[in-house]
């Protein structure tokens, strides 16, 4: 958007001559003039040696306020604070002439939160197992344990030179379960009898060529949800599932079945949903109105 032009209001710098020069200068309008400070003295009577003139005001850039102001409006009617309030960020008023200050967090980092809720993140690149490990025992078997803590165990006790090359293997895991009163084993049976059994496990991929431990939280018709130390919890189909499937085998804990968690709904809650429903308020005469057929409809 041009800034607006200034007012010409036009002053003769001379006194008016009976004829006009060619030679003669421009006039300059009054409100372009410039005040400026010299060393010696301050005046108007100098301008600036310039046809063009800008004003200072500053521009106002009324298409964004307006559509700020409507974005605000929108958030308010479609019940904005109450999807913040169930992500964790509850609504604030303030009186006039007030100030506060909202923490505000991008999407990526909310999709984040949510697929790192009910998985522990791997800290190494080498260190999925014992980040699977944790997160079957935190998360599936109620009993809190991080990975740093699964890791040095199974350090300590394992091929420290292989573990840096090749990573954890199940019998670092079964050594690590075994040691904290746990039976464990790898069974080699179909996804559907491990449905039918409703135990969680842990089973090994691969994915673009790189094998990576995963722990198989639940399944629901055709979709299975992983906990997956690198990328968070995610929901993948069955058909995807058993392509990246390596051996047919599960790691699975083979006691203290009361407390073993499948199908959890805290783990199917991974993804942001789109808040489509929020926007429409269902209850009123304007929705039922919408039923009501109209006066040629018949």
């Amino acid at each position: 958007m041009p800034p607006p032009r200034c007012r010409t209001t036009w002053r003769a710098t001379s006194p008016p001559a009976t004829t006009p020069s060619p030679a003669a200068p421009s006039p300059i309008p009054t409100a372009c003039r410039w005040w400026y400070r010299t060393r010696a003295t301050t005046s108007s009577s100098r301008t600036r040696p310039s046809s063009t003139c800008r004003c200072s005001r500053p521009v106002v850039n009324r298409a964004a306020r307006f559509a700020a102001l409507a974005w605000a409006a929108t958030a308010l009617a479609s019940g904005l604070p109450q999807r913040a309030e169930a992500l964790g960020h509850a609504p604030i008023t303030a009186e006039a002439s007030s100030s506060y200050v909202l923490p505000i967090r991008t999407i990526k980092e909310i999709r984040h939160e949510l697929a790192f809720r009910t998985t522990l993140h791997q800290k190494f690149d080498f260190s999925c197992g014992s980040a699977a490990l944790a997160t079957l025992l935190t998360y599936q078997y109620g009993r809190p344990v991080d990975e740093a803590t699964v890791f040095q165990a199974m350090y300590a006790a394992g091929d420290q030179a292989k573990i840096r090359v090749e990573g954890f293997s199940l019998l670092d895991m079964k050594r690590y379960l075994d040691a904290h009163g746990y039976r464990s084993d790898g069974v080699q049976v179909s996804l559907d009898e491990l449905t039918a059994a409703r135990v969680p496990a842990i089973a090994l991929i691969s994915d673009n060529g790189y094998k990576h431990f995963v722990v198989v939280k639940g399944r629901q018709g055709d979709r299975v949800v992983l906990g997956d130390p690198a990328l968070g919890t995610r929901i993948v189909t069955r058909e995807q599932f058993e392509s990246l499937w390596q051996g047919g085998i599960f790691f699975v804990i083979r006691d203290h079945r009361e407390l073993a968690r499948f199908n959890d709904p805290a783990d199917w809650h991974a993804r942001l949903l789109a808040p489509l429903a929020t926007g429409i308020q269902r209850e009123g005469p304007g929705a039922f109105s919408l039923g009501i057929p109209g006066p040629d409809r018949f």
